[in-house]
């Protein structure tokens, strides 16, 4: 006689049956829901996308993270991801990235890039929100421990256990500590004196550059950028940055002719000793005319000199033209999907190939790793999964930013 065994079945409790059929709601936002706009679009959207399941279907948890997300869009209309990991709960990652897309869009790429904008805010149209921009890195120095696999789930972990008063300020800047949550950063959260007095500046665009600086001039937006970036080079290092380094970059105007600031310290590269004593503001100036010329170029070469170079016979680094390149990468969900967290040594060999096409610019570059946590994806809240685990969220929650 058979006997009836007790597999203890429970239904999923992602899977909805609706008058379509069966629907998976983990999947259906995970992977196919985020709102994603180009820069250059005309309107912004003002409410989800259609056929997303119904708030009401959703469990009440996820009806709070929404809820929660809403409350803090209401406060301050632009967001990063580091910003509602850490005002929320890094053990929410997951799901925080599933209610996210009820609350906001995302900007393809631009000044805005990967931050969570409120639905019907277009920053594009108010000099108000410039604030909101957002700068980040695709590496720093090497600072001795690689968030890779069992590393990086502890340091997650770690997060996770921290309460919000100790993460209130890892989303910013002061000039003096390095975020331990990544490398993603709102002006409005530089704290740094320096950084940010030169974004106080009220001679802006007057009218927004979507898809490069937005509503800073080139200038600002690279005296800005580079000495923020040159800091944390700095601190990562083991050093203490030294603002004297950078007082002739903030007397800079928010614009200028490039050959005029060579011209300034022309005389100083000449001689030799001169330049040996100033070799470290005088790179600081080279990264800022870089930047201002070509963006793309400054971020990925912007490196500081290696003991091999400061051993090395000073050269006059050449004022020859850089083509300007305003072009990004987009961010498009399908690029990130499908990618692995071991493919992260595929793109330091990427950053070694377009090292190599820029040897004019007579600076030895050299590799680096994040420093700090970059945002990875996981499966579920807690416990932290294996980072090895195939990608799930889109790029904009997803961590565009990997180890």
């Amino acid at each position: 006689m058979p006997v009836a065994f007790n597999y203890r079945f429970q239904q999923n409790s992602n899977v909805k049956y609706t008058d379509q059929g069966v629907v998976n709601i983990q999947r259906s936002l995970a992977y196919n829901a985020y709102t994603i706009v180009k820069p250059t679009d005309e309107h912004v959207p003002t409410g989800p996308r259609p056929g997303l399941p119904p708030e009401r279907h959703l469990t009440p948890y996820m009806q709070s993270l929404i809820a929660n997300i809403r409350s803090l869009l209401l406060q301050r209309p632009i967001v990063t991801r580091q910003l509602l990991y850490n005002r929320l709960g890094w053990d929410k990652r997951t799901k925080l990235r599933q209610a996210a897309i009820y609350c906001g869009f995302f900007f393809e790429s631009g000044p805005w890039r990967e931050a969570l904008v409120r639905w019907g805010v277009d920053p594009r149209k108010d000099p108000e929100y410039r604030k909101y921009q957002t700068v980040s890195f695709l590496s720093y120095i090497k600072s001795g421990t690689s968030k890779h696999r069992a590393v990086f789930d502890q340091h997650v972990l770690k997060l996770a256990k921290m309460s919000p008063e100790e993460l209130e300020t890892e989303h910013t800047f002061d000039g003096f500590n390095v975020s331990q949550t990544g490398n993603l950063f709102q002006f409005c959260d530089i704290t740094d004196p320096l950084i940010a007095k030169i974004l106080a500046t009220k001679e802006i665009r007057t009218t927004c550059a979507p898809t490069f600086q937005g509503w800073y001039h080139v200038g600002t937006w690279a005296k800005a950028t580079v000495i923020l970036k040159d800091k944390m080079n700095t601190i990562i290092g083991g050093d203490k940055p030294d603002d004297s380094i950078y007082e002739r970059i903030i007397t800079w105007p928010e614009l200028w002719d490039d050959k005029e600031m060579a011209a300034q310290y022309k005389s100083e590269i000449d001689d030799r000793q001169i330049h040996h004593e100033k070799r470290r503001e005088h790179q600081v100036m080279h990264n800022v005319r870089w930047a201002a010329r070509n963006p793309r170029y400054a971020f990925e070469k912007m490196e500081a000199l290696d003991e091999q170079e400061r051993q090395a016979d000073e050269e006059e680094v050449p004022d020859d033209d850089i083509p300007e390149d305003m072009t990004e990468d987009p961010v498009r969900p399908d690029a990130i999907l499908d990618a692995d967290i071991g493919e992260a040594e595929e793109e330091d060999e990427d950053r070694d190939d377009e090292a190599d096409e820029d040897d004019e610019m007579q600076v030895d570059n050299r590799d680096e790793e994040v420093s700090g946590s970059s945002e990875l994806d996981e499966d579920s809240d807690s416990p932290v999964v294996s980072v090895r685990a195939a990608s799930e969220g889109p790029v904009p929650f997803g961590g565009y930013y990997r180890v």
